[in-house]
């Protein structure tokens, strides 16, 4: 079945606590690239040994939204994939409180209709997340991301 795993944000994270969110998303460090930031950001979150060889260029894209009383961010956002077969060997780290499996269709309708979802963990418990949870749904980004998903599964 094709789909995607989202993180759940763990409860104690200043922005969007307890959120489902795509998995290892972050900010690139000073002296970064984009790729060496998305290597890092899955070690450190999601526990993934990945290396450039596993992924695949989703694309770049503005996102715009509230980050409550904080502010405002408008950051250029750098997406890359990786097709892994079977359930992934995480290690969350201590951002993350779990790790979700969506088909893809489920997501694509929380994204287009509002729909909320039901994840599945890696040790098979179902998870509800409510559409306003979910703290992953830029628009341009999905647009741009959904057909480069769709053709990892072709």
């Amino acid at each position: 079945m094709c789909g995607l795993w989202l993180q759940q944000r763990q409860f104690d994270r200043p922005l969007f606590p307890g959120g489902f969110d795509l998995t290892s998303t972050g900010h690139i460090d000073p002296g970064e690239t984009p790729l060496t930031g998305v290597l890092r950001e899955a070690r450190e979150e999601s526990g993934l040994q990945l290396t450039a060889a596993d992924l695949i260029d989703g694309g770049s894209y503005r996102q715009r939204y509230s980050r409550g009383e904080v502010g405002f961010d408008d950051e250029l956002a750098y997406t890359f994939l990786a097709r892994i077969d079977g359930i992934p060997p995480f290690r969350p780290g201590p951002e993350v409180a779990e790790m979700l499996f969506v088909p893809l269709a489920d997501f694509a309708a929380a994204q287009e209709q509002g729909a909320s979802l039901t994840g599945l963990t890696p040790d098979g418990r179902t998870m509800e997340m409510p559409n306003e949870s979910l703290c992953c749904l830029h628009t341009e980004e999905w647009q741009g991301a959904k057909p480069r998903i769709e053709a990892l599964f072709d």
